[in-house]
């Protein structure tokens, strides 16, 4: 999202690194949100997460576990699956894994900013949103 001002001072060493500016972020909040990721992909949205590999702030290790343990439909079967190689224009970008809707995506060579850092995979990362809807 890349929301400026002060937002990263703590996160990012006065930076303003890319966070959003709510503080403190989630303190006190009771909202479940492995279940509405298990809503949504229920009702058959697609979601999909993507994670620099490089990025310190939001950990693809942790962003992986939380993947998996969304109490969804599928969940025992894509938190099974082994990551694959995941290549764009014929070159390795990183590791995937997908199923019924739910994709993860770790990048090689990206940090927070996947975006700024690996523009194609980060591309890649929004068609496997729309490719269910494409005709």
């Amino acid at each position: 999202m890349h929301i400026c001002g002060n937002a990263g001072d703590d996160a990012f060493a006065g930076t303003a690194g890319g966070c959003i500016n709510v503080y403190p972020f989630d303190q006190g909040d009771t909202f479940d949100y492995s279940a509405a990721l298990a809503n949504t992909l229920d009702a058959g949205i697609p979601v999909t997460f993507y994670y620099g590999k490089a990025d310190t702030a939001c950990n693809y290790v942790g962003g992986a576990a939380m993947a998996n343990g969304i109490p969804w439909e599928f969940q025992e079967k894509f938190a099974g699956l082994e990551l694959s190689r995941m290549e764009i224009a014929g070159a390795e970008a990183g590791q995937e894994k997908s199923y019924e809707g739910l994709t993860w995506l770790q990048v090689e060579g990206a940090g927070h900013m996947v975006g700024l850092d690996q523009g194609a995979a980060s591309h890649y990362a929004l068609e496997t949103l729309v490719r269910k809807y494409r005709n």
